[in-house]
C-alpha cells in the first residue's frame, strides 16, 4: 500500500464537538495530544494535514491545549518505533516521561 487516507466521518465529528461542548460546560479539562510518529510514516497518511488541522481548529475554537509531538526529535529516530506509527517500549516510556513532565509543569503552574 502506497498510502492510506483517513475517512472523515461527519456524524462522528458532530458527536465529538458535542462532547467537547459538554466537557467545557461542566468544567472538565481536555488536552489534545498527537503522539510521535516516525517521520517516514507521516508520509503514509495522504490527508494527514487535514487530520492535524481538525484538532488544531477544535483546539482554537474551544481553547483546548494541543500538543503535537509529531515533529519531536523522537520522530526522526527509528530506534523508538515498533513500526512507523507505533512507539516501541523504549519510545513509549520516553514519551510518557516527556508528556508527564509537560502536563505537570502546566497544571502545577496554573492550579
Amino acid at each position: 500500500m502506497k498510502y492510506y487516507e483517513v475517512k472523515i466521518d461527519t456524524p462522528s465529528l458532530i458527536l465529538f464537538e458535542r462532547y467537547l461542548k459538554e466537557c467545557k460546560a461542566n468544567g472538565i479539562n481536555i488536552v489534545f495530544v498527537y503522539t510521535p510518529e516516525y517521520i517516514e510514516g507521516q508520509l503514509f497518511v495522504k490527508n494527514r494535514k487535514q487530520i492535524i488541522d481538525l484538532y488544531t481548529n477544535f483546539s482554537v475554537k474551544y481553547k483546548i491545549p494541543f500538543y503535537d509531538y509529531s515533529k519531536d526529535t523522537m520522530s526522526y529516530q527509528k530506534k523508538y518505533f515498533y513500526n512507523a506509527l507505533h512507539l516501541n517500549k523504549t519510545g513509549a516510556e520516553l514519551f510518557t516521561t516527556r508528556l508527564t513532565q509537560k502536563l505537570k509543569s502546566i497544571y502545577t503552574t496554573n492550579h
